[in-house]
């Protein structure tokens, strides 16, 4: 799963150089927005897009996402409703684990068609598909014979769905971009063969059907 989610990185990439050189002989061509998703900020993540226009109707946007967020933190609440079937060193699940620590990267993709009889790109309603790709690495103390202990397990994300949204700009420098939608959702721990099962659709290593949807806000260039 890991390799299949690379070679789509850097396809969609070399897409996104391909754009970028042919908004050269458009009047797009200078245009672009750079956002923050505030979703993720609650979840203990800061993921910033950059979105640039292919045509006329459509744009590429690029999110890079970076994870550090601890059980001590502003994601604190979400990372208390999480259950991440920590082991301790001798195989036994763990139920009590604290100070626990998420930290990694990742990258989401949305190539945007904005709707309309006269679409503008970057402003206005769009549907896009979405794919989006995470590694995580999960870390938690516990005790264990009067010893304070750590475990820490690395889960792979990733997601492929569809949005609808609406972005709109403010003053000429300020842009607002809001959106929902679907798609199916997977999760696999690193030495695992199978994804994770029975996880509710709140959780972080859920598999299964999912809604998403979120709110950007950002500038335009």
């Amino acid at each position: 799963m890991k390799s299949f989610f690379i070679s789509i990185f850097f396809s969609i990439c070399s897409l996104f150089v391909l754009a970028q050189s042919a908004n050269d002989s458009t009047k797009y061509g200078d245009k672009y927005h750079i956002s923050f998703d505030l979703f993720k900020l609650a979840q203990g993540s800061l993921q910033v897009n950059y979105e640039r226009p292919v045509t006329r109707r459509s744009a590429l946007c690029v999110g890079f996402i970076g994870t550090w967020s601890q059980s001590t933190g502003l994601a604190k609440i979400y990372l208390k409703a999480q259950d991440f079937d920590m082991k301790s060193s001798s195989g036994q699940t763990i139920t009590n684990v604290d100070k626990t620590q998420v930290v990694g990267a990742g990258i989401n993709l949305k190539y945007k068609v904005y709707l309309g009889k006269n679409p503008t790109a970057l402003t206005g309603w769009w549907w896009s598909p979405e794919l989006f790709y995470r590694q995580l690495k999960i870390t938690g103390e516990y005790t264990e014979n009067s010893q304070i202990m750590q475990a820490s397990k690395t889960l792979y994300l990733s997601y492929l769905g569809y949005a609808v949204g609406r972005q709109s700009t403010l003053f000429k420098v300020l842009c607002v971009d809001y959106y929902a939608g679907g798609g199916f959702f997977f999760s696999q721990y690193k030495g695992e063969s199978f994804h994770t099962t029975d996880r509710a659709n709140y959780q972080l290593d859920y598999t299964g059907v999912y809604l998403n949807g979120s709110i950007a806000i950002g500038f335009v260039k």
